[in-house]
């Protein structure tokens, strides 16, 4: 069976400092198919035109006149000429066998949605694995495994599939009529998730499919995950909850719990603001649009059920024709790894980068005096192992081991 086509959309807003990255990664993906890329630029401000200026003879470039998620991903598929659409985000490294390992999911033919596992700013700890959520819009556990006997057409509890790792079948979107655009921001993706698991297609997870989030700041969050602005978060919740939740509880019910939702967001910024995290004004913002949010989203969900339950992707579409992104791997990769002790790091990091260029991908062992973290640069995977307490040897072990341990996770 040959490779789907597929198309990669990111969707971006003032991201100029992080988007170059993403871009430069693409290149060491390693997928036994074509792909191409779609950026969707938001209303940005920060030069991220420039910096698609300079790829624009290797992506497919979209503008989105407002700053609202669901939007943007509408306009991304629009674009697509895939048979798989893919989403990664603007802040996101996907690994070499990301992609091969994510679409494989789609050979069989059932499957409407696939994710894969998150990797953390660290690049060794996890931000999402296995993971469930229920139609009230809340996370439920973190099993140690896919749970499949939870997919199925109106399943109160549901496989959940993060923003920056997901991909659909295109005809799958087409049906459900892609994303709602009432989510500007938080729960986008589970909505789709959950409506295309109620037209009756399959919901995998994937855990070879590893992508690494480096969490840059938005208009959301601060660098340190911190959530300043809660409005779309409160008002989205509660959409979502009506929406989703009603064969399970009373409308009542699920009212009373949005209120309750937003006490508990509440007592957040208060622990924030005393722990030094917010400044009291994002208080005071968040009081002050608290009941708007949370009334919006409710007004919002009864008019939604009157008028059906589909996304504003237009059908019919047939994408802006496909443009094959230009990689330096091809699925059948040398796989390189590097050691450097500390006398030799720049020496081999170069030694790497110029590896890279002719398309192998390359990992490189050096020692560090913080915690154990991986970082991409200019095609090399840099490990770096904490020394401050353990010989190099037994480090550059420990970091070895992990690679073979990664290695050994993979299917294809």
């Amino acid at each position: 069976m040959s490779a789907p086509r597929v198309s990669i959309v990111i969707n971006t807003l003032n991201r100029a400092e992080s988007l170059p990255t993403t871009l430069e990664s693409l290149q060491w993906v390693a997928y036994p198919g074509e792909f191409e890329v779609v950026v969707v630029n938001g209303p940005s401000t920060d030069g991220t035109d420039a910096v698609l200026a300079a790829w624009a003879d290797r992506v497919v470039v979209e503008r989105c006149p407002v700053a609202n998620l669901g939007v943007s991903r509408n306009l991304g598929i629009a674009a697509a000429s895939g048979e798989v659409v893919a989403f990664i985000d603007d802040d996101a490294v996907p690994e070499p066998e990301w992609l091969r390992e994510l679409i494989a999911a789609f050979d069989d033919p059932a499957v409407g949605a696939a994710g894969g596992f998150v990797i953390d700013h660290t690049g060794v700890g996890y931000q999402s694995t296995f993971a469930l959520f229920n139609r009230l819009a809340d996370p439920v556990a973190s099993p140690n495994a896919a749970s499949p006997e939870r997919v199925f057409p109106y399943s109160l509890t549901f496989p959940h599939l993060i923003g920056t790792n997901m991909a659909f079948r295109r005809a799958a979107l087409e049906e459900v009529g892609g994303f709602d655009e009432q989510y500007e921001y938080y729960l986008d993706d589970t909505d789709l998730v959950v409506r295309i698991m109620d037209r009756g297609y399959d919901v995998r997870q994937v855990a070879g499919a590893h992508l690494h989030h480096r969490f840059a700041p938005s208009t959301i969050r601060d660098h340190r995950r911190v959530a300043r602005n809660r409005y779309p978060v409160l008002k989205n919740h509660a959409y979502f909850a009506l929406r989703h939740a009603r064969p399970f509880f009373d409308e009542s019910e699920l009212v009373d719990q949005q209120w309750a939702f937003a006490q508990m967001h509440e007592g957040e910024m208060v622990q924030a603001v005393a722990d030094g995290l917010v400044d009291s004004g994002d208080l005071d913002r968040f009081l002050q649009h608290r009941d708007r949010a949370v009334e919006t989203g409710i007004q919002a969900a009864r008019e939604a059920s009157r008028n059906g339950h589909r996304g504003q992707l237009p059908r019919g579409l047939s994408g802006a024709g496909f443009r094959r992104f230009p990689t330096l791997v091809n699925d059948d990769v040398v796989r390189r790894v590097l050691v450097a002790g500390p006398s030799r790091v720049t020496a081999t990091l170069e030694r790497g980068r110029s590896l890279a260029a002719e398309g192998q991908i390359v990992h490189l062992i050096v020692p560090t005096h913080n915690d154990d973290h991986i970082d991409f640069d200019r095609g090399v995977w840099v490990s770096a192992v904490d020394v401050r307490s353990t010989p190099w040897r037994a480090a550059r072990t420990r970091g070895a081991r992990r690679l073979a341990e990664r290695f050994a996770g993979l299917v294809g």
